[in-house]
């Protein structure tokens, strides 16, 4: 084993562990990962991994991740796990979405690995795949502070079924918790609200989308004019 490589990855290792990870960088990428023996070679390549993540450096955070994939070594799970978000950073959603899979039953992830499912259904527009997973989540974690971002999205599935008291039931619940309500789901509430008779709420919640000259208020004036 080369010293120099060696003691590179240790004074890499070093900075790691302080959490400095631009001089663990530094120290990382002088090291030929070839010169290290045994196991130290994945003990490199995740954490130089992971310092390439905190980085923001996702492109090569993700090769590394990458090569201790399918290696088993105690990296597995981890591995799966970064690289599969580092693919979801990128809106590579398919190849995140076969990493999130292998590891959303394991427990260091399971409490947070589904809602990043749940975000690749809704861009793949599966929402067959999405609601019973999401409804599963708002079940087994009532008060997880991701569920802000479910109750957005499972309103929108079941206005696209025209399902409007399941709309109200979670864009009201989106509408309390929110700090800043997004306008396309006040719209939606306020056209269920509207298709469920109830006048007064399609007001309360159809004012507040005629902020922008626009087809999405032509039509809140519109039924707000109806109401």
């Amino acid at each position: 084993t080369s010293f120099y490589d060696q003691t590179a990855f240790m004074l890499g290792t070093l900075t790691y562990e302080q959490r400095n990870f631009k001089e663990a960088k530094l120290w990382f990428a002088k090291v030929n990962e070839s010169k290290l023996l045994g196991n130290a070679r994945y003990d490199y390549e995740f954490r130089y991994a992971y310092t390439l993540l905190q980085l923001k450096d996702y492109s090569n955070s993700r090769y590394y991740f990458g090569k201790l994939i399918g290696q088993h070594t105690k990296y597995e799970s981890a591995a799966n796990y970064y690289y599969a978000y580092t693919e979801y950073t990128q809106k590579h959603y398919e190849k995140a979405l076969a990493g999130f899979l292998k590891v959303k039953d394991d427990p260091e992830y399971k409490d947070f690995v589904p809602y990043y499912i749940v975000q690749i259904y809704y861009q793949q527009k599966k929402y067959d795949e999405l609601m019973p997973l999401a409804e599963d989540l708002l079940k087994k974690n009532p008060n997880n502070e991701n569920n802000l971002e479910i109750y957005r999205i499972l309103g929108e599935c079941y206005y696209q079924r025209k399902d409007y008291q399941k709309t109200i039931e979670y864009l009201s619940k989106y509408q309390a918790k929110a700090s800043k309500v997004v306008r396309n789901e006040m719209y939606l509430l306020g056209i269920s609200y509207y298709n469920e008779g109830d006048c007064d709420n399609a007001v309360k919640s159809l004012s507040k989308t005629t902020t922008e000259d626009d087809e999405m208020s032509q039509n809140a004036f519109l039924h707000l004019g109806i109401c």
